[in-house]
């Protein structure tokens, strides 16, 4: 069963947000508006879904009050919390249903002072153009991972990008059919050391990398 998909962008309240204009620079077809959008989204700390339509977004907000901790670290679960981003633009192919969803969210949150580490995590949705026939067919897809650990300081608006991991399609693990497994991303963090650690499964060459945040807790309490 796919937990992402158009189903994301109707599983929201029915609060609409204003639409906003896109500049004519943003007109290109592809991936890059709606990354660039939902990249957006994740640096001001907002919690919506999204739907590219020409040169518009249609935004609605969530309404969710599940914790981050409830997506056990999976994008596609992250989707479905009170810090969920989705962002779609289909509209591709002769049946104008191909194009990009992107789900995901927090999934992992540090803190020390005035700083807040937070790991997110979003699946990119490759959705190719198909015949709509029949009905009950999942669309053709390919789905690639990305992973940002970010850093946002009391008092600023948006936050920085510290570190990003990227997993195209062919780095995924072979699907497994508990809840449990898939791809999944996990933050720790040791105030002793002032080490980041993150970890990232269900790819087929587990990933756990240290990020030593001395520096940026030094600059930032200046």
């Amino acid at each position: 069963m796919r937990l992402f998909g158009l189903a994301v962008i109707l599983a929201v309240s029915r609060t609409i947000l204003p639409l906003v204009t896109l500049s004519s620079g943003s007109r290109a077809s592809g991936r890059e508006p709606v990354d660039a959008l939902w990249e957006q989204y994740m640096l001001a700390g907002s919690a919506v879904a999204a739907e590219i339509k020409d040169t518009e977004i249609v935004v609605v907000e969530r309404s969710s009050t599940d914790p981050f901790t409830s997506a056990h670290g999976k994008p596609e679960w992250a989707v479905f919390t009170r810090h969920g981003i989705s962002v779609m633009k289909l509209g591709e192919g002769i049946f104008r249903n191909g194009g990009w969803v992107i789900v995901g969210g927090l999934l992992g949150l540090a803190s020390e002072g005035a700083s807040t580490f937070e790991l997110y995590g979003k699946a990119v949705e490759r959705q190719f153009s198909y015949f709509p026939f029949p009905f009950h067919r999942d669309p053709p897809r390919e789905t690639s991972y990305e992973f940002l650990l970010l850093h946002r300081r009391l008092g600023d608006s948006v936050a920085t990008v510290l570190r990003r991991w990227v997993f195209d399609a062919e780095q995924v693990a072979e699907k497994h059919p508990r809840p449990t497994e898939g791809v999944r991303a996990t933050l720790r963090y040791d105030p002793a050391t002032r080490m980041a650690t993150v970890t990232i499964a269900g790819l087929r060459r587990p990933v756990e990398q240290q990020v030593n945040l001395t520096t940026v807790l030094q600059t930032g309490s200046q």
